[in-house]
């Protein structure tokens, strides 16, 4: 009984290790499960921050290609920027040189003018000299005519006196007492009357051709100030004064300045369209 007891007991001993042992596995499983727990909590945690970390990649590289296109926009837009700064300068440039070529162009019209204002004080000076030339020849007739009745008149006179002298008496005229050649009446004496006609005409003659000397004269200086101004305006634009070509010389470089002009302003026009069509685009 004893035996058997011990035997018992001993097998208790060994039931009861055995249960400890399956205790201390159990402690041991379930500290295993709690790990495995956490592992697997962990193993998930790290699949969630995988599945984040691949979103934000995907959102880095959509923000990095968001970004590129930016910066190439960026430089475009500075290129073109840069195009229309450059074409505002090419604008001022264009601009500065039509300015110039303008003010040769006014200085171009005003010889111009210079030249037609000589033509025309010059065609007045042909007039007046023509004028002139007549009253002179006309007053030059008179005056002839004048001096020759004048002087019929004076024989006349003459004639008149000597009809009157007797020998042995002095002459009132020259208080000689000897008449050996008396003078003798005219038959186509002029009377006072129509002598004093002929010097009223003679005088109204001579009035007039001062009046056509005096307008020829202020005609002439009239041209030679008009002269003046043309020389001085043909050496500022051509630097020397080339009377005989001059009107030629001013009519090619006129149609020069046209010709440029016309080049300059659709320059011009074309700068300010293109800026204008980059502007539009910008603004979409």
């Amino acid at each position: 009984m004893l035996e058997q007891l011990k035997a018992d007991f001993e097998k208790q001993s060994e039931r009861q290790f055995e249960i400890e042992e399956a205790d201390r596995e159990i402690i041991l499983t379930d500290a295993e499960l709690e790990n495995y727990d956490k592992l697997e909590n962990q193993q998930k945690r790290l699949v969630d921050l995988q599945r984040e970390l691949e979103n934000i990649k995907v959102r880095i590289d959509k923000t990095n290609y968001e970004i590129s296109g930016i910066s190439e926009n960026i430089d475009r837009y500075s290129t073109e920027m840069g195009s229309i700064e450059n074409a505002g300068e090419q604008r001022e440039k264009l601009m500065y040189e039509l300015e110039s070529v303008k003010i040769e162009m006014n200085a171009l019209n005003e010889l111009k003018s210079g030249i037609e204002e000589y033509r025309k004080w010059s065609k007045k000076l042909k007039t007046a000299q023509d004028k002139y030339q007549q009253a002179y020849l006309y007053a030059e007739q008179i005056r002839t005519e004048y001096n020759c009745k004048n002087k019929i008149f004076l024989d006349e006179q003459a004639g008149i006196l000597a009809s009157s002298l007797e020998n042995g008496k002095k002459c009132p005229v020259c208080g000689s007492t000897e008449h050996p050649e008396p003078a003798k009446c005219s038959e186509n004496a002029p009377s006072e009357t129509e002598l004093k006609i002929i010097q009223s005409e003679l005088e109204n003659a001579d009035i007039t051709v001062k009046k056509f000397s005096e307008e020829s004269g202020a005609i002439k200086t009239e041209i030679i100030f008009i002269g003046n101004n043309v020389k001085e305006s043909a050496l500022k634009i051509f630097g020397e004064y080339d009377r005989e070509n001059i009107v030629r010389r001013v009519s090619e470089k006129y149609k020069e300045a046209d010709i440029k002009i016309n080049i300059l302003e659709n320059g011009i026009k074309t700068e300010e369209t293109c800026s204008q069509q980059f502007l539009f685009h910008s603004s979409y």
